[in-house]
């Protein structure tokens, strides 16, 4: 008999959840504001957008792009201290040794070639008895210019006749002839000759201590004779008084900013001297 007035009473509160429910709902219609159709970036989240079509103009650099449009093929957009975005052009550094390098003064872009190279493909000179320009030793100081640690190395063979006892010399030579009308900048001078018959190989090394104008640039210069001497014999003759010599020498400043120099050398095989060079190599390394 009780259970009828218990689920009597279960309707009538359901009745009453559901009924204001609807009130309050009408409450809040009554009192609601008109919608804002507009949102923020961050309300909405993140948005897919077709970069091909639905993309126009130029970003601008605070908001991550370059700010402006290339105005020519091969160009690279740069931010610095000095301008927000400018695009600079990429030269073309094809080739052997070369490579891209950005100049931080200019905000530019070069070719910084690592290495330069010289060498003779025929027989350079005959002869030696007096100072002669070795060919294939020259090679122009490039408009990038040098630095302290510049390197320069050079290697040639010598074939020797009995003929010339004089001590032989070498010239490092610093100037814009490419002749031995330049200046030298390190003599070497090596052991007397001797009346004997004798192949070995002279190798220099030159690194500038110290490069610029006036008489700013020295340059360090090492040279070393490796040489066979008479055949079967323990006595060293021919080109020297031991079979493998070494001489050091630091020159004298100089200014080394002078446009279209050479660093070349010159040698000297002294008086009567019959050597016969076949083999010339040299290299300019460690550039600016």
């Amino acid at each position: 008999m009780k259970l009828p007035k218990l689920k009597f009473t279960l309707n009538v509160f359901l009745s009453f959840v559901l009924l204001l429910s609807i009130s309050l709902s009408v409450v809040r219609l009554a009192f609601a504001v008109a919608p804002n159709p507009g949102h923020t970036w961050s309300e909405i989240g993140d948005v897919l957008v077709n970069l091909t079509s639905q993309v126009t103009g130029v970003l601008p650099v605070g908001n991550g792009g370059n700010g402006s449009a290339p105005s020519a093929t091969d160009q690279l957009a740069v931010s610095d201290s000095t301008s927000g975005a400018t695009w600079r052009t990429l030269p073309d550094c094809s080739g052997n040794g070369k490579a891209l390098r950005f100049n931080a003064s200019t905000n530019t872009f070069d070719c910084n070639t690592l290495q330069f190279y010289s060498q003779s493909v025929t027989t350079p000179a005959a002869g030696f008895a007096s100072d002669t320009y070795l060919t294939g030793s020259g090679i122009l100081i490039p408009s990038i210019g040098m630095q302290a640690g510049t390197r320069y190395h050079a290697i040639f063979n010598v074939s020797k006749t009995a003929a010339g006892t004089s001590a032989p010399t070498i010239n490092i030579r610093y100037g814009t002839t490419n002749t031995i009308s330049d200046t030298s900048r390190c003599l070497m001078t090596f052991s007397a000759q001797t009346a004997a018959t004798d192949t070995g190989t002279f190798e220099v090394w030159a690194t500038f201590r110290t490069t610029g104008s006036g008489s700013s640039a020295v340059i360090q210069c090492v040279g070393r004779l490796s040489h066979a001497g008479t055949s079967g014999s323990v006595t060293p003759a021919g080109l020297g008084g031991t079979f493998i010599q070494t001489v050091a020498t630091t020159g004298g400043g100089f200014d080394s900013t002078v446009a279209n120099s050479y660093i070349n050398m010159s040698v000297n095989g002294g008086t009567s001297a019959a050597w016969t060079v076949n083999l010339v190599q040299a290299e300019l390394t460690n550039l600016n």
